[in-house]
């Protein structure tokens, strides 16, 4: 995906310079996408609740959250310019949040009679969106310019692994570092968390969060 995006809508766009970027396996690798795509059209149909382990997630945010607060705190100690400014509070509490959530999700599955396809329907709407756009797919990027915006598993300016490199790769001499622009990036992604918890859970307010 990463070799074939950077041509998406270029001259280069076409099936000669497919083949060759994919060894010749265009037909192969169409027959694999056609079979999974059937087997999630069977699992579509058949199953009742969608088969996505939203708790999954929980381990993903943790383990960005996390090693963003281990890099804003070995900033702290360096004493960067306008550091203190910067706090991982509300980011944690949103990684929280989305966690309480999923486990209240799975709970309410738990509980479910499969057979009462109303409430199937509204859990399977709440599981649909963490997968859709308005959640971990950034709204605020174009999807022109970046196709693949997930802010986990994306690439780009959007995601989480380009924060925390930002972070840990500032040098000693704290040159260019930019205040705004990671106070920015922690807002957008502490919304884009805290609204996937919300959709999750429904009012994320009873959760005792103080966001």
């Amino acid at each position: 995906q990463a070799t074939t995006e950077a041509y998406l809508g270029t001259n280069l766009d076409e099936k000669s310079h497919l083949d060759r970027i994919t060894s010749q396996k265009v037909v192969d690798l169409s027959k694999l996408a056609a079979q999974v795509a059937g087997q999630i059209a069977l699992r579509l149909v058949h199953d009742h609740i969608l088969r996505l382990d939203v708790t999954k997630y929980s381990d993903v945010i943790t383990k960005h959250v996390n090693a963003i607060i281990q890099r804003v705190d070995a900033l702290k100690n360096k004493k960067v310019d306008k550091i203190d400014s910067l706090s991982t509070q509300w980011l944690n509490s949103a990684r929280g949040s989305y966690s309480r959530a999923a486990a209240s999700l799975n709970i309410d599955i738990q509980n479910t009679d499969l057979n009462d396809l109303e409430m199937c329907r509204i859990i399977n709407n709440r599981i649909m969106k963490v997968k859709m756009m308005h959640n971990f797919l950034s709204p605020y990027v174009s999807l022109r310019d970046v196709p693949f915006r997930h802010i986990f598993f994306g690439s780009g300016r959007q995601t989480t692994t380009d924060l925390e490199k930002y972070l840990g790769d500032m040098p000693e001499s704290n040159a260019g570092f930019n205040i705004d622009q990671v106070l920015n990036d922690f807002a957008l992604l502490t919304w884009t968390i805290q609204g996937c918890a919300n959709d999750l859970a429904g009012d994320i307010w009873s959760l005792d969060n103080e966001i």
